[in-house]
């Protein structure tokens, strides 16, 4: 799915989520707000690609993973 025109929902999404785990309509509304408010002007500022690390996680594996009850990953 695509959240703008450079950056796809999968680039956000944690190994596990990936497979199966549906993500929340809010949660990817947010991220389509972040690809299009900060990360396309960005990448246009740059030039270039911007590589995402870390992204959205589900409470069970930002749990599994190590993550904090209040994870930025899953807020």
């Amino acid at each position: 799915m695509n959240l703008s025109e450079h950056f796809v929902l999968g680039e956000f999404l944690s190994p596990r989520d990936k497979h199966g785990a549906s993500i929340p309509v809010r949660k990817i509304l947010s991220l389509k707000r972040l690809c299009l408010t900060v990360l396309e002007p960005l990448r246009l500022k740059i030039g270039g690609a911007i590589r995402i690390t870390s992204g959205y996680r589900s409470p069970a594996y930002n749990l599994k993973a190590g993550g904090v009850k209040k994870s930025r990953h899953v807020a």
